[in-house]
């Protein structure tokens, strides 16, 4: 069995070799959106906290 984290460059490689590029670029992009909303995600949330924290001290 596959570790999870393995899956998806399975399925890009899987896409590749069929020559289905259109799924390959929705793959990766979606492995590459992901990560980088959750870090906008974290940012936000952690600068408003910051803010917060700040004017009731």
């Amino acid at each position: 069995m596959l570790f999870p984290c393995l899956i998806a460059p399975l399925l890009i490689l899987i896409r590749l070799d069929g020559f289905d590029y259109p799924a390959t670029a929705a793959i990766a992009g979606t492995l590459l959106a992901a990560p980088l909303l959750l870090l906008a995600l974290i940012n936000v949330s952690q600068t408003r906290l910051q803010a917060c924290l700040r004017t009731e001290g």
